[in-house]
């Protein structure tokens, strides 16, 4: 791919992005506000996306400052508060992990980066990238293993929003990483496409009471429950 080409598609993807995240308002989603244009050394027009600043960090910096059980909880349904909007309005986010909710001045979630993002049976919001499947340890399994090897197979659902909003709840409740005595990215990999589940052994910070919760969150895909579900068993 040519200088020119790389350019190209990388346009379309931010205009993509600020095309979906300039629809969405809720208090548990980042604010967007707006497109500056900054010109490279060739005087090309380069779109910045501009939001506003979300200076606690993120919520995977925040995690590991939390003590208190209650916080983290919390945490978790603003968290899917924000998950549950963009659903109702047919917005599938693609790459949820704790890297890509921030914490704003109140100490909220807030969802952000929606480069992966599209909208259901909307034109011009959707992609068939192959590339666009997320981080591995919270990717749900049907995006490493299709059924089929169209690049649409490949993108992602509803379904394995639910999956990784699982493993970032994880996360959030105990602290530690999906798989996380899984090391090696091949060995992850294997563990997530034979169906495997994180250990139960190893994340004793989440209650019993909410285990079940997140492993409904890891059913095949049409046994998973909606964000909606989850927000009223968790309160």
């Amino acid at each position: 791919m040519n200088r020119s080409s790389f350019l190209l598609v990388c346009l379309q993807k931010i205009w993509r992005e600020a095309k979906i995240w300039s629809t969405l308002d809720h208090p548990n989603v980042a604010r967007f506000i707006g497109v500056y244009y900054e010109q490279d050394t060739q005087r090309n027009g380069i779109p910045r996306l501009v939001s506003t600043f979300y200076r606690n960090g993120t919520l995977k910096d925040r995690l590991v400052h939390i003590h208190n059980n209650h916080e983290r909880r919390q945490l978790l349904l603003q968290f899917l508060s924000g998950l549950d909007y963009l659903h109702c309005n047919k917005v599938i986010h693609g790459d949820l992990k704790p890297t890509n909710v921030l914490i704003d001045d109140s100490w909220n979630a807030v969802l952000t980066d929606f480069g992966l993002s599209y909208v259901l049976d909307a034109h011009g919001f959707t992609t068939t990238t192959a590339n666009a499947v997320g981080t591995l340890r919270y990717m749900a399994p049907e995006l490493m293993n299709p059924a089929n090897t169209s690049a649409s197979a490949l993108l992602p659902t509803v379904q394995s929003d639910i999956w990784s909003a699982g493993m970032t709840g994880l996360e959030i409740l105990s602290g530690n990483v999906p798989y996380f005595d899984q090391k090696e990215t091949g060995a992850l990999i294997h563990c997530i496409c034979r169906g495997k589940i994180p250990n139960r052994n190893s994340y004793r910070r989440v209650s019993r009471e909410t285990w079940p919760a997140l492993e409904r969150c890891w059913r095949n895909p049409g046994e998973r429950p909606a964000v909606s579900s989850l927000i009223e068993f968790l309160r």
